[in-house]
């Protein structure tokens, strides 16, 4: 439940940014500002924690990078969490990034603009609806897996239905759908990597390496995008080379929540 409200706070503040700052321009980034003192001071002395000063951690450059290393034959339900959320966020981060560019080129709308700015207030409304519910929902029925499936899954079935329709309505529709999904995944996803950490390791740096996923999607996605998308425009309309990406979008979306199946050790 905590990792719902983690997820709930997250977004929430990314989309009010968002729409805040093309209403209210410079003066949302001072609010910003403001917000992130606030939050750091809540944090800096709000928060207890252990003294890092009495636990046994070894600085040298060389420990560290043992440390950070998690062994996939001795913890294999780790870097499937890793792999599968690695796979779901180049989905996710394939079509936020190029949403534009398939409603342009693709569903032909002539200024997608506002269009964009639609989706996006629906995929935050979806969002808030799910996240919460599925972080309760995932304590109480432990099955972090299946939940994580019908996140990704609704994800996929977004990029699908992209594929195939110019229909601006059924796509403001999807957009609900699509952040529906993204509010069970990030909730229930969250709270399995936590059910899969190693043990007696430093949750710190097995957390930050399991968030590295979402970073290596981050550019992975563009990379991937650009070598598919170029030589494709060269032999067809850029309409259909976007139409191939989000099928290659809906792939991830599948695969990554497909072979989740493959932890054990959490239900």
């Amino acid at each position: 439940m905590n990792d719902g409200w983690y997820l709930y706070s997250t977004k929430h503040g990314q989309e009010s940014l968002t729409a805040n700052s093309t209403k209210f321009g410079t003066i949302s980034y001072w609010a910003l500002a403001a917000f992130l003192v606030v939050g750091w001071a809540v944090t800096q002395w709000g928060v207890k924690e252990v003294d890092s000063r009495a636990l046994d951690l070894q600085d040298a450059p060389q420990h560290w990078l043992r440390d950070m290393w998690i062994s996939p034959r001795q913890y294999p339900d780790f870097w499937w969490v890793f792999g599968t959320r690695l796979l779901v966020m180049l989905g996710f981060a394939t079509l936020e990034n190029y949403l534009f560019y398939y409603l342009k080129f693709t569903a032909k709308i002539a200024s997608p603009e506002p269009i964009v700015f639609d989706i996006l207030a629906l995929l935050t409304l979806g969002s808030l609806l799910s996240v919460l519910a599925a972080g309760w929902l995932s304590d109480r029925l432990k099955k972090r897996k299946g939940m994580v499936v019908v996140g990704g899954l609704l994800m996929g079935l977004t990029a699908l239905v992209f594929v195939f329709t110019h229909s601006v309505t059924l796509i403001l529709v999807m957009g609900t759908v699509f952040g529906f999904g993204y509010g069970i995944y990030m909730s229930t996803d969250w709270a399995l990597a936590v059910d899969v950490l190693p043990p007696g390791r430093s949750e710190g740096r097995s957390m930050g390496l399991w968030q590295a996923s979402f970073n290596l999607a981050q550019v992975g996605a563009g990379l991937i995008a650009g070598a598919l998308v170029t030589p494709l425009a060269n032999v067809m309309n850029l309409g259909m080379a976007y139409r191939i990406l989000f099928i290659v979008t809906f792939l991830y979306f599948v695969l990554g929540s497909l072979f989740i199946q493959k932890v054990k050790t959490a239900q």
